[in-house]
C-alpha cells in the first residue's frame, strides 16, 4: 500500500511453503519427542543440537549465493529447501532459488513414520 517493499510474487507458493514448513517442523518434533520421552540425554542434547544446526537451516543466506561444492550439501536440508520456496514466493525470478518438494515431503513423512510409533510407545511411560 505505501509501496515500501513490492507486495508477494505467488501467494501460492508461499502458503505451500508454509505448510511444507509447517509440516516438516510436526514431523521432526514428533520424532525428537518420542526419544526425548523415552532417554534424558536427547532431551538435555537437543538445545545445543538446534544452535549448531542453524547454520543449516538456510536462513542467513541463499542458496544461489553459495559455491556449488557447498551447495550440494545445503540442498539436502529440508528446512533450507523451505527457505528457498519462502524466497522463490517473495523474491523476483531474476533471484535464482533451489528447492526441492519431494525432499521436504519425503523427510517428513519419512519422520512422521519413526516419531508417530516412538511417541506411541514412549507415551505409555509418561505421567501427567
Amino acid at each position: 500500500m505505501l509501496e515500501v517493499i513490492e507486495p508477494i510474487r505467488d501467494p501460492g507458493l508461499l502458503i505451500a511453503a508454509w505448510g511444507l514448513d509447517t509440516l516438516f517442523v510436526l514431523s521432526s518434533a514428533t520424532f525428537i519427542s518420542g526419544f526425548a520421552a523415552l532417554n534424558e540425554y536427547v532431551e538435555k542434547i537437543m538445545h545445543p543440537l538446534m544452535y549448531l544446526t542453524l547454520p543449516f537451516t538456510g536462513a542467513f543466506t541463499l542458496t544461489g549465493w553459495l559455491p556449488t561444492s557447498f551447495r550440494v550439501y545445503l540442498a539436502w536440508s529440508p528446512l533450507a529447501n523451505c527457505c528457498e520456496m519462502f524466497r522463490a514466493a517473495m523474491f523476483p525470478l531474476s533471484i535464482k532459488t533451489y528447492y526441492s518438494v519431494p525432499l521436504i515431503l519425503g523427510s517428513s513423512l519419512f519422520l512422521l513414520a519413526i516419531g508417530l510409533p516412538v511417541m506411541f510407545y514412549a507415551r505409555r511411560d509418561v505421567v501427567v
